[in-house]
């Protein structure tokens, strides 16, 4: 059974608290930002950070709280276990990389923390966002597929899902990809957000924004962006999800 422990550490510097979550035996914290009014059913984006990072810092590469200041926007802190390239033994900061690893104990950090800010916000389902960069991405796809119900859209950058994926249901889906990501190549990016499209029965053709973004049209919109660069995107990647966040809020 998972519960809330009512901790917040409020840090007026930063405008941010750290909240604790009991999953389990253990305590999740994940680093909030309120928005700047109090408004109801305001949006909530979920940031998840790459293997290795953190919270803060994810708030600080991506600025989610700083694009969209009338959001609620969470960046959980993961925690060791999930063994990656370039962490065999899985001793740093990530999450679990397929539905069913590390007995799912992201998930039902997820679980809790969207309950905590239905409780604290009103938020909806209509209007929670997850998104997450290269280990954060695949936590990303890894909720699509298991709990599309309490999201209205998803944003992955530079990590594709896995076979797994093919089972997801379909929803809006936004892919990031690095031209020269020397990590996650760019070539299997390509097969991904392929197979996106094609889940979402989108049109063969796509509308190419100036920005380069590609916007396709199907059953839900998939918007594809391919950035000239590695495995950490551009300052403005941010900006982009934001925008595709809001073109699908009801």
């Amino acid at each position: 059974m998972t519960t809330l422990i009512a901790l917040v550490v409020l840090s007026q510097a930063q405008k941010s608290e750290t909240v604790t979550f009991k999953v389990g035996d253990v305590s999740r914290t994940a680093l909030v930002f309120r928005p700047v009014k109090e408004v109801k059913d305001p949006p909530v984006v979920f940031m998840f950070h790459g293997h290795g990072g953190g919270s803060r810092q994810a708030s600080v590469q991506w600025r989610y709280h700083l694009t969209w200041p009338e959001a609620v926007v969470v960046y959980p802190q993961g925690l060791p276990g999930w063994k990656g390239r370039t962490d065999p033994e899985g001793t740093r900061s990530g999450w679990q990389g397929a539905p069913g690893q590390l007995e799912d104990r992201d998930i039902k950090f997820f679980d809790a923390m969207v309950a905590w800010a239905a409780k604290e916000f009103g938020a909806t389902p209509a209007k929670t966002f997850v998104t997450g960069h290269s280990n954060g991405s695949l936590m990303t796809w890894v909720l699509q597929a298991k709990r599309a119900e309490k999201v209205a859209a998803f944003a992955g950058a530079c990590a594709p899902g896995g076979l797994w994926y093919r089972e997801a249901p379909v929803e809006p889906a936004f892919v990031v990809a690095g031209v020269s990501d020397e990590l996650v190549g760019i070539r299997g990016m390509r097969i991904f957000s392929d197979a996106v499209i094609k889940k979402n029965s989108c049109s063969a053709t796509p509308i190419v924004r100036e920005d380069g973004v590609k916007v396709y049209s199907g059953k839900q919109p998939v918007w594809v962006w391919e950035y000239e660069g590695g495995h950490s995107p551009p300052r403005n990647a941010g900006e982009k999800v934001v925008g595709f966040f809001k073109s699908v809020m009801k």
